[in-house]
């Protein structure tokens, strides 16, 4: 029984643990979104290009 009880303690604490890394992603996550959409309503320097999540896919492949 002991056994069982010390298992179920280390699950629970790498369960919690886990939550939390992923709370910490999210609000990372969205942290970053709302800076971005501040910068772009405030009339930051920044392009729309800059802000857009995929923009190390474009390149001057196109622009000959």
């Amino acid at each position: 029984m002991a056994g069982l009880k010390s298992g179920w303690s280390e699950w629970e604490e790498s369960a919690t643990d886990s939550m939390s890394q992923v709370k910490s992603a999210a609000t990372q996550t969205f942290d970053g979104i709302a800076q971005n959409m501040a910068a772009m309503l405030t009339g930051s320097e920044q392009k729309l290009a800059q802000l857009h999540p995929f923009r190390a896919v474009h390149d001057d492949r196109n622009s000959a």
